[in-house]
């Protein structure tokens, strides 16, 4: 079965929720009410938003790469992009986005 139509469609979520983000209005995709209050008094809601915009751009763009190349050897250097942008992201939170 032929996942390039899915591909391309993920591809295009991840850009749009990306520039939401990196825009100032991706507030819905900042997670639910229950942690909202805790989280605005830890963490710089601004800068949380702008790290995971550019994290959704990046697993975008990594996932349009995967649509042209389809061997092990890019499936592998995906997963471990994929690993190593979610890493990054935490380390960025952790560090970059406390008050």
């Amino acid at each position: 079965m032929n996942f390039e139509l899915f591909d391309w469609i993920f591809a295009i979520v991840l850009f749009g929720v990306g520039i939401a983000l990196l825009t100032g209005h991706g507030d819905l995709f900042m997670g639910g009410e229950k942690g909202a209050s805790e989280r605005k008094g830890i963490y710089d809601d601004k800068k949380m938003a702008k790290g995971f915009g550019v994290g959704f751009l990046l697993l975008g763009a990594a996932n349009v790469v995967t649509i042209f190349v389809k061997n092990f050897v890019a499936s592998t250097v995906y997963m471990i992009f994929i690993i190593l942008v979610i890493v990054g992201e935490i380390i960025y939170i952790k560090k970059y986005c406390k008050k």
